[in-house]
């Protein structure tokens, strides 16, 4: 029978000292590091800065033939290591130096490590305690059978003697092991060779457990230091994802540093030092991940760390992190954030995190403090992702939008009425989504998305400051113009401000609103240049966006008069705000035209449709005075009707009064009379002011316009030195009157259309078009009239722009 054994044998038992070995020696290939640390060193002496150290250890690496393992024979290596050492030429001894140390680290750990499996300095290691036990165990089985075959024979008369005499007896052990007769002979028991193997074998093992302490010992002691180089480089501008060291992001180093921030968030109080140093590396991965448009799928390496890391950190290790408080932590809170939107590009976010993307992440039926305990939750998680720099991936981004959405309106469909449970944390994943603007374009383009987002019963705690950013990351260009690629934010820009316009009777009798902060936003839109160009002209038809070429847009007549009327019932600095971008789209505009800017139509086309655009916003400013009169009509006529009720109930509304009919009160109530209703009137009076005088601002900035862009005939004319700018006083003398007005009547409106010439009467069209539009009865041609209408205040204070 065979009684040796191997480290296989040994590691079964458990504690697998020669595996460890191996995969740390995988992990840490310290071959060639002693040359990577010299080819550091002598760059550092020629380098001018970071990136020239880079370039010049690359050579160096060329010259010798291998850099940490791997030949440096290509020319984009030197890119890879310059990437490894960014920075602006500060501390380059520093950052060598403590790549020297991480080396030097790195090798002493594959010492240690390898002196408990090979030995060292006089002192066996395991190899040679398996050898020497394994070797033992054979040579006492021999001795064993050795001892056996050498005893006499038993007798063969009494080949079982009594009560065991003479039975030869081999001590292993402190066991006495009697013979068993055998063919004449004596041989071993049977338990015995299985018992000295055992025995040997116990005996490795409990040597294996010991020297897998020391090896899990070193290599912690090592990941520690390591962490902390890792850490100090990071911050000295080195970044330890990239360059020719991986020692930072191995599978094994993402795990302890798992591990390790697991342990210090289940402290009372934990280091804010140390839980930034061992993300560190975690941060570096999800910075390289980084793009604009979202963050880039994990190669399988980094998906490897990812992996983990994660896996060693949990739900409640998440939500600890997002419940500390202080500047102190936000480092460490901002590496943890990035490093989950780094592990969800995917379809699905990190498992991690997956119960608060549920399809109602506010799940308690219940009220009360379970469903304070879940708001809790989900603020928690919402803290630490508050934290997240790193712009989250196309599918992450709609994840976090739709968690928002539906958290909120769950929590508040549950919370019990006058709850003062805050839920912070859904604006805060809102606010992170709104980073990525594809992505919130492309939800945004969606009106049943749109109308979930400004559902107005979802009560934001941040008053729709993340709701407005999400908006306006999804509809504005980052340039002036929309580029090619932006065309998806047009159409959910459209898509908003169609929802509003379908909306608006309701948002201007305030049944229908936007918070603050949102609204902010939905004017931020509309007042866009690219947004107005597209407002200037209405579609006799149906609104539309094109759907080909997705660069542009029409809203019908009444849809535009619907969204500005949204718009001017507003805040009044938002109303006010959306006013002045008209305003300055209007000279912006025209002296794009008169300059031939490309994109730009024909200049009568153009001023045209200026005059619209000019003239929609102050329809929709006419109706909201019609829409006031109206009210006013209709409380003087409510009051009316109380006043003659009052007057027939008399002073005293006794049986006897009510059966005669009231008497001489009853009387009196007739003679009150309905009042005179006022809104039809004063509409069509302000309409008629509008088509005599309005039109002054637009066609004021327009002439500015012409004379910046030296427009012909107007720039060049003795007018154009004479009349002052928009917002300018109109001191003028006597004879600077008569060059500009030739009436002579000091007419500041008639000068200024006579000097911009056949553009004013293509403004004027377009302005008289938009005024005259529904049915205006133009009952104010006589002067007298007018002149009476005005005075006794038919319009109120109402002045003709």
């Amino acid at each position: 029978m065979d009684v040796s054994f191997d480290k296989a044998d040994v590691e079964a038992l458990g504690a697998k000292p020669w595996t460890h070995r191996d995969e740390f020696a995988a992990e840490v290939d310290t071959e060639h590091m002693a040359d990577t640390a010299s080819i550091f060193a002598r760059a550092a002496h020629s380098a001018r800065d970071a990136g020239d150290l880079a370039e010049r250890a690359t050579e160096i690496g060329q010259q010798a033939g291998a850099l940490n393992g791997s030949a440096f024979v290509e020319d984009d290596r030197i890119d890879s290591t310059a990437a490894g050492l960014q920075g602006n030429g500060e501390g380059i001894d520093k950052v060598v130096g403590m790549l020297v140390k991480a080396m030097n680290r790195a090798m002493q750990a594959r010492e240690e490590v390898d002196a408990q499996i090979d030995g060292g300095d006089g002192g066996a290691g395991m190899q040679q305690v398996l050898q020497h036990n394994s070797a033992a165990a054979v040579q006492t089985w021999e001795r064993a059978q050795q001892f056996f075959a050498a005893q006499a024979p038993p007798s063969p008369i009494t080949p079982q003697p009594f009560l065991g005499a003479g039975v030869p007896r081999f001590t292993f052990n402190n066991v006495e092991y009697e013979g068993v007769p055998s063919a004449g002979a004596w041989t071993a028991p049977p338990s015995l060779p299985g018992d000295i193997r055992d025995t040997y074998l116990n005996m490795t093992g409990d040597e294996a457990s010991w020297a897998d302490e020391e090896i899990t010992d070193a290599i912690r002691q090592y990941r520690q230091k390591l962490a902390q180089y890792g850490a100090e480089l990071e911050e000295a501008g080195y970044d330890t994802s990239e360059g020719p060291l991986g020692i930072w992001h191995s599978d094994e180093m993402a795990a302890f540093n798992g591990e390790q921030v697991k342990k210090l968030l289940s402290e009372g109080d934990p280091d804010p030092e140390l839980l930034s140093r061992y993300t560190a590396g975690l941060d570096s991965l999800a910075d390289d991940l980084d793009d604009k448009d979202g963050a880039k799928q994990p190669s399988a390496e980094q998906q490897a760390y990812l992996n983990a890391f994660f896996g060693k950190v949990g739900t409640e290790d998440l939500l600890a992190a997002g419940r500390l408080k202080g500047p102190a932590f936000e480092p460490f809170q901002e590496a943890l954030a990035n490093g989950v939107i780094a592990a969800s590009t995917g379809p699905q976010p990190v498992s991690t995190v997956k119960e608060f993307f549920e399809k109602t992440p506010i799940s308690d039926e219940g009220t009360g403090q379970n469903l304070k305990l879940q708001a809790d939750r989900f603020n928690d998680f919402g803290a630490l992702m508050s934290h997240g720099t790193v712009t989250p991936s196309d599918a992450f981004s709609t994840s976090l939008i739709n968690a928002s959405i539906d958290a909120q309106k769950d929590y508040w469909n549950k919370a019990p009425l006058g709850s003062q449970y805050p839920l912070d944390g859904a604006h805060e994943l809102l606010q992170l989504a709104a980073a990525n603007d594809g992505a919130a374009a492309t939800f945004l383009g969606d009106e049943n998305q749109v109308k979930r987002l400004l559902d107005p019963t979802l009560a934001w705690q941040d008053n729709g400051r993340a709701v407005g950013d999400l908006m306006r990351a999804g509809t504005l260009p980052d340039g002036e113009t929309f580029t090619a690629a932006e065309r998806d934010k047009l159409k959910a820009g459209y898509t908003v401000m169609q929802y509003i316009a379908d909306n608006s009777e309701a948002y201007v009798d305030n049944s229908f609103s936007l918070p603050s902060r949102a609204e902010e936003a939905f004017t931020d839109i509309a007042s866009h240049p690219e947004y107005l160009k597209n407002l200037s002209a209405a579609t006799n038809g149906d609104s539309y966006v094109d759907r080909v070429a997705g660069d542009r847009f029409q809203f019908s007549a009444d849809d535009r008069s619907a969204l500005f009327s949204a718009l001017l019932h507003g805040e009044e600095e938002n109303a006010d705000s959306f006013r002045s971008a008209v305003d300055e789209y209007t000279g912006q505009r025209a002296h794009e035209v008169f300059d031939g800017r490309a994109g730009t139509g024909t200049p009568s086309a153009e001023i045209e449709q200026l005059g619209e655009l000019n003239a929609a916003v102050i329809n929709a400013e006419l109706d909201a005075a019609y829409q006031a009169d109206k009210r006013d009509d209709e409380s003087a006529q409510q009051n009316a009707q109380a006043l003659r009720t009052a007057l027939a109930l008399g002073t005293e509304a006794t049986p006897a009064r009510l059966a005669k009919g009231f008497g001489l009160a009853d009387g009196l109530s007739n003679l009150v009379s309905d009042p005179e209703p006022t809104a039809e009137r004063n509409d069509e009076m302000r309409r008629f002011l509008e088509n005599r005088e309005g039109g002054m601002d637009g066609i004021q900035r327009i002439y500015d316009a012409a004379r910046d862009a030296e427009y012909p005939g107007i720039s060049d004319t003795k007018a154009a030195e004479i009349i002052p700018r928009a917002g300018e006083g109109w001191n003028l003398s006597p004879g600077d009157w008569k060059l500009i007005d030739t009436y002579t009547a000091q007419n500041r409106q008639r000068a200024v259309e006579n000097a911009l010439g056949d553009l004013t009467g293509n403004f004027l069209d377009g302005w008289t078009a938009e005024i005259d539009r529904g049915a205006v009865r133009n009952n104010f041609e006589d002067q007298e009239e007018i002149s009476e209408a005005e005075n006794g205040g038919r319009v109120g204070d109402w002045m003709p722009r």
